[in-house]
């Protein structure tokens, strides 16, 4: 029994799983229960997952000039006596505008009255604002999103369009962008909680290119593969053809759509504002079924918050906690009508597989996709530990080449988060890795 297996068998009372993927009976309904919001306020009863909605108000109220009663509905005090905290406020996109400090905090006063008071830290929004609108970094649309792990606080959202192309949403909230490599994370999680013969030093072949994906290295024979990489290091390098493997021969589609759905794909993400759905659609076929484990996929994508969302479920230990950026609504009269709690909304895989995808992303630092920015001659640059995930990928809306970093830090109890999105990067300062290394830097320069 490997170190893994040991230490689950000891968190749940000695149950072993099987060691295949194909044998393998997983307890996703808890993980899936948990996402479409069971373990949230014992008040409100969990629609079927066709059902979802954000607000249990949000179908109630259809016109903008209910905003300021179905606020009051929303957060106001319960029959007790006592304040309601529901998440998922449901809240126009007009109410995203960070432009105003009271106290220390960015605040916003709705047509009806209401003061929104905002999770951002002030001075870490502002100072990744100064830098997407230096004119050295050269972009077409960038995002920026940071989050505190263990409670899903949003502390900076940030987002910069310099092309003439109209946007729908706010950057961070549009889910049309390809998911590139950071799709590897949940191929990645998934094998390794379905397969406990499988650690960082677990042996892959390929040959050629570790880019490109041939039917011959998903049957991972070595006697026509010249190349072998372990697990860890075909993760830092982001090496497709061994991921591609992995998505085929130790996943597979159902499980691969399982676990990605337990991760928030295909779902409604909770939150104060409406965030597009993050779309995954799995393939039979094998060579489709390695693209999309890889990350080779376009019509996997993403949004910038769920990819923060990813990073800090994995900073977290595996617990999903609920993103929010509203802390608190207070009416005309300055009473408090709303206050925010941090709320886990599902546990797709434990902490131990958590914690040995950290150590995966802390090689891609050292000696991986990482490594210009985050560290030289195999040290890191940077007075804390951190671990990340790149991307790169064309995609279609809008069209570009993706740059993509998610990341956390410090690697052992992350304080923050980090999800930079960049299209069409024209300089090296402004490649996303290069991004999350100047939020690093803001955040724990303070």
């Amino acid at each position: 029994m490997n170190r893994r297996a040991t230490l689950r068998a000891q968190a749940t009372g000695g149950r072993i799983r099987c060691g295949t993927a194909r044998s393998l009976v997983l307890p996703l309904a808890v993980a899936m229960v948990f996402w479409f919001g069971a373990a949230s306020a014992a008040s409100r009863e969990t629609p079927p997952p066709s059902d979802v909605t954000s607000s249990p108000l949000a179908r109630e109220v259809e016109t903008p000039a209910h905003e300021a009663l179905r606020l009051t509905q929303l957060a106001g005090l319960n029959g007790n006596g006592k304040l309601e905290h529901r998440l998922g406020l449901d809240l126009r996109e007009e109410y995203l505008r960070f432009d105003t400090i009271e106290n220390g905090r960015f605040t916003l006063t709705t047509s009806e009255g209401l003061k929104l008071n905002f999770t951002l830290l002030p001075w870490l929004q502002q100072r990744l604002e100064n830098f997407f609108h230096d004119n050295r970094n050269r972009f077409s649309f960038g995002a920026i999103v940071v989050l505190e792990p263990a409670t899903g606080k949003v502390l900076a959202m940030v987002e910069q369009n310099r092309s003439r192309e109209p946007q729908r949403h706010h950057l961070a909230l549009q889910a049309s962008y390809p998911a590139a490599s950071l799709f590897k994370i949940i191929t990645l999680a998934a094998a390794l909680e379905a397969n406990d013969s499988l650690d960082a030093d677990s042996r892959f072949y390929y040959r050629g290119s570790q880019f490109n994906i041939s039917r011959r290295e998903l049957e991972q024979n070595p006697r026509y593969l010249p190349k072998h990489i372990s697990l860890s290091r075909a993760f830092a390098k982001s090496n497709n053809p061994v991921f591609g493997a992995i998505a085929f021969r130790y996943v597979g589609p159902f499980l691969l759509k399982q676990y990605a759905q337990a991760f928030g794909f295909n779902q409604k993400l909770r939150f104060d504002y409406p965030v597009e759905r993050s779309n995954l659609v799995i393939a039979d076929d094998p060579l489709t079924l390695a693209r999309i484990g890889a990350g080779l996929w376009r019509e996997t994508t993403i949004s910038p918050l769920h990819a923060a969302l990813l990073a800090a479920t994995i900073g977290n230990d595996g617990i999903m906690m609920a993103p929010y950026i509203v802390s608190s609504i207070h009416d005309a009269n300055d009473t408090l009508l709303y206050r925010a709690r941090p709320d886990a909304v599902g546990h797709p895989i434990s902490g131990v597989t958590s914690g040995d995808i950290r150590e995966m992303m802390f090689e891609s630092v050292l000696d991986g996709t990482l490594r210009a920015a985050f560290s030289r001659n195999g040290k890191p640059l940077l007075p804390v530990q951190v671990g990340g995930k790149t991307g790169t990928l064309r995609g279609n809306d809008p069209r570009g080449k993706y740059s993509w970093f998610v990341g956390l830090a410090p690697l052992r109890k992350p304080k923050i988060a980090i999800a930079a999105m960049v299209v069409d990067p024209l300089s090296w300062r402004v490649k996303a890795h290069q991004v999350g290394r100047e939020v690093v830097e803001a955040f724990f320069e303070r």
